[in-house]
């Protein structure tokens, strides 16, 4: 009898068996189909018989599932979900606060600006590297020989006249901050711009009642130097050092700003384009809230 012929008859004798009342047995056995062995013209050796077998007794190898991974949103405890963050420059005020209040000394001052003369080829070699390196060394300059009272008063007296300028302030974000103050949260405003400038012009708009975490100047030999310019991530280490890592709101109009962003439960956009807005959105991994305000 050939190799088809025994196989045709181990598959009667199971289907006899199978007749014959075990029949757990039969249903938990697996089934062997005779168009899967391929049994040729010429027959199928017991080895080969075996190893189709085998093979088909294997277990099925199942593919471990693709888990997308998914948006981590921050988690705000109760203890800081009433804390609101606004940046100043750009959201509170159109422009730059400290830039307009250096301006205006080196326009005063026939001297500063011949001081600035010879440092010019150190600022345009200094530029591409940092923008940092530039700025600090005009602020020293505008800022040489004066002394810490002298330039708060200073500071005091421009930040009276920021306020009576017309249009410099952005309306929308003053409402803004004061009815987040109304509803009881607890605002901060976190800037670049210099403590004594920017609580000057903030008690000016009869804003009170803020904590205000700026950069600082300290003094020197030579005048007022830079001690903390309190930009991108230096926001983030300057509010860990006031006790707080995570904050439901935060208002900005710059991609400096994701470092603080990234924290916070929502994420304002403040008259922010809509190039800008991708960009921030793709280093958050998340979608930002947008205003435009006035």
């Amino acid at each position: 009898m050939t190799a088809s012929h025994d196989l045709f008859a181990m598959s009667g004798r199971t289907v006899d068996n199978r007749a014959a009342g075990d029949i757990d047995a039969a249903i938990n056995e697996p089934a062997i189909e005779l168009t899967q062995v391929g049994v040729t013209a010429g027959g199928v050796s017991a080895v080969e018989t075996l190893a189709i077998e085998s093979a088909l007794l294997e277990p099925a190898v199942i593919e471990p599932a693709v888990i997308e991974p998914a948006v981590i949103e921050p988690v705000i405890d109760a203890a800081v979900s009433r804390v609101v963050l606004f940046d100043f420059d750009g959201v509170l005020i159109h422009g730059d606060a400290f830039g307009l209040f250096m301006r205006d000394r080196y326009r005063h001052s026939l001297l500063r600006k011949l001081l600035v003369l010879p440092t010019l080829p150190w600022l345009l070699l200094g530029w591409p590297v940092s923008w940092r390196i530039p700025v600090r060394t005009l602020v020293h300059i505008c800022l040489l020989g004066v002394s810490e009272v002298r330039y708060k008063a200073a500071a005091r007296q421009f930040a009276a006249q920021l306020v009576r300028r017309p249009k410099l302030f952005c309306r929308d974000g003053l409402l803004v901050l004061r009815r987040h103050q109304a509803a009881g949260d607890r605002v901060i405003v976190v800037t670049g711009c210099e403590h004594a400038l920017v609580t000057g012009v903030l008690d000016e708009l009869g804003l009170t009642g803020l904590e205000v975490l700026a950069s600082q100047l300290r003094p020197g030999a030579l005048g007022m130097r830079v001690k903390l310019h309190n930009v991108g991530k230096r926001k983030l280490q300057t509010l860990g050092a006031h006790g707080l890592h995570a904050w439901r709101l935060a208002y900005s109009d710059s991609a400096q700003d994701v470092p603080m962003l990234k924290p916070a439960a929502e994420a304002v956009l403040v008259n922010g384009t809509p190039k800008l807005c991708m960009k921030i959105e793709k280093a958050l991994g998340r979608s930002v809230t947008r205003v435009d305000w006035f």
